[in-house]
């Protein structure tokens, strides 16, 4: 059981600086976000398609004229 609680908590982790860095970049001409890890555990924390991307940014409050790009979490803490 140790192990989903590692890694339900390094995605709950993820998340929360994902929705964070989002409350404060809403305004950036292209929102460059972090997928979440283990996404085979969950269902659509990333989006995988146009009508999903659309869906997040209606969720999440994002103009849908502006991009948003999810990159790897590899990636996104080299940006960071």
């Amino acid at each position: 059981y140790t192990i989903y609680l590692l890694i339900y908590g390094y995605m709950f982790k993820v998340s929360r600086e994902r929705d964070n860095y989002l409350k404060e970049h809403k305004d950036d001409s292209v929102i460059i976000l972090p997928k979440t890890p283990y996404n085979n555990f969950v269902w659509l924390l990333n989006p995988s398609n146009e009508v999903f991307e659309e869906r997040y940014k209606e969720f999440n409050g994002i103009d849908p004229k502006k991009e948003v790009k999810f990159v790897s979490i590899k990636q996104w803490n080299k940006l960071k």
